[in-house]
């Protein structure tokens, strides 16, 4: 009994200390422990890595949303009292996010020349998934895959990064609104492929994912090989 006591009472100790997160150590049958978050990033391998293109387009981020947010005031306030809304700095935060772009674009040069054959990938969505989820902070395809939400194991959990999956679906919005020649066409082909009793958002929505995964192990294989990390 006295050594539950002293077990729960460790317990109690760590979770002051620090935030635990539930790990499973097999899914069929589903089992879980309780360990450290940051042992759990280590063991996942997504350990958050703080440099200067990662602050920079953080940054960056925090503008666009609150610039977002301040036309979406002006636009409300417009409607509702049919007049011009004071100027609260919306041209200088444009002019900022511009220039913070301009720097990020600078950062990234040599890493946009190992994609310039990937249309539909701009600097500013490259960036931010080298940001976000850089393969170097991966051990393997399937670590990053399940970070980037992009494996069936991450939604079952519901644990991965939201932000970088909600990247990694504009980057393969872009490619296919750019009829990038490799993804657009495996796009194309995976929507046939589907039963006609889907309805077209199902198929959509299948080959997007399809694409996603594709693109995210060539992204990987680019960046994470070559490079020493």
């Amino acid at each position: 009994m006295k050594g539950l006591l002293k077990v729960a009472t460790l317990l109690v100790i760590i979770m002051k200390s620090e935030h635990l997160d539930r790990h499973h150590v097999s899914y069929e049958p589903p089992v879980t422990v309780l360990i450290p978050h940051r042992k759990h990033q280590e063991i996942h391998g997504n350990t958050p890595i703080i440099n200067g293109l990662a602050l920079k387009m953080r940054q960056y981020d925090a503008l666009v949303k609150f610039s977002v947010m301040v036309k979406n005031w002006a636009n409300s306030y417009r409607r509702e009292f049919n007049e011009e809304p004071i100027d609260v700095g919306l041209e200088q935060l444009e002019k900022k996010k511009r220039k913070l772009l301009e720097e990020i674009k600078a950062m990234i040069s040599d890493e946009l020349m190992k994609v310039k054959h990937i249309k539909g990938l701009g600097p500013r969505l490259l960036a931010g998934l080298l940001a976000y989820a850089h393969p170097c902070r991966f051990p393997n395809v399937g670590r990053f895959l399940y970070y980037c939400g992009y494996t069936k194991a991450s939604k079952i959990t519901n644990r991965y990064n939201r932000k970088v999956a909600g990247l990694v679906y504009q980057i393969t919005k872009s490619l296919i609104q750019h009829k990038n020649e490799k993804y657009y066409g495996l796009y194309i082909k995976i929507k046939s492929e589907q039963p006609s009793s889907f309805l077209p958002i199902k198929k959509h929505r299948i080959a997007m994912n399809r694409v996603g995964t594709l693109f995210l192990k060539d992204f990987y294989h680019i960046f994470k090989e070559p490079q020493k990390c």
